[in-house]
This record gives C-alpha cells, structure tokens and sequence, in this order.
C-alpha cells in the first residue's frame, strides 16, 4: 500500500505537467490557430463534391483546374458557380484560400 501511495504522489505530478506542455490558456482574440493546410481545407469543403479532385457530384477538378487562373480559382471558391455554394473568408480564410488553391493545382 505504501508503495502505491509513492508511486502515485511521483507519477500523479509528472502526469498533471505533461498534459499542460503544449497547451494554452488563451482564447482571446489573441490566440492565434494553427494553420490548416490546403488538403484539409479540401477534405473539410471540397471533397464531398469534387472527391479526390475527380468528379462527383461536381465537375473533376483535376481536369478543370488547369484550365482557370489562380485568380479564377479563388474567385468560383469565394463567390460560388453553378451548384457550388461560394464559401466566404469566415468560412475559409484568405491564407487558407492561398493553400487551398495551391492543393488544388497539385491535384493529379
């Protein structure tokens, strides 16, 4: 019994430290998010759609996309074009835009 309670008023200090490394308190407007990358943003707005950049339920992005410039890609996704709803910067934010579109040109 001894042995636990030792073990536990070592192990439970080390515990509480490692679940704080890392973590922030801030949630102000402060606090800044981590950058998403271009495929997330397409997994979380794109890929229903357009899945894996083929067609679906919209056009293949692997075929149109060379098609547009970097511009009008930005543009269809901010303002929408057909079915596609536009997705505003408080949905995808101007950077993430950038990385979006960047993934999207990577597309094979």
């Amino acid at each position: 019994m001894g042995a636990i309670f030792v073990l536990s008023s070592v192990l439970g200090p080390v515990a509480l430290a490692a679940c704080d490394i890392g973590g922030s308190t801030s949630s102000g407007p402060s606090a800044t998010a981590a950058p998403v990358g271009g495929q997330a943003i397409f997994a979380r707005y794109c890929n229903t759609c357009h899945p894996g950049g083929g067609r679906g339920a919209g056009p293949s992005l692997v075929q149109a996309a060379p098609n547009f410039s970097t511009g009008d890609l930005k543009s269809i996704v901010r303002h929408g074009r057909g079915r596609m709803p536009g997705f505003g910067p408080d949905l995808i934010s101007d950077s993430d835009l950038d990385s979006l579109v960047a993934y999207i040109r990577g597309l094979k």
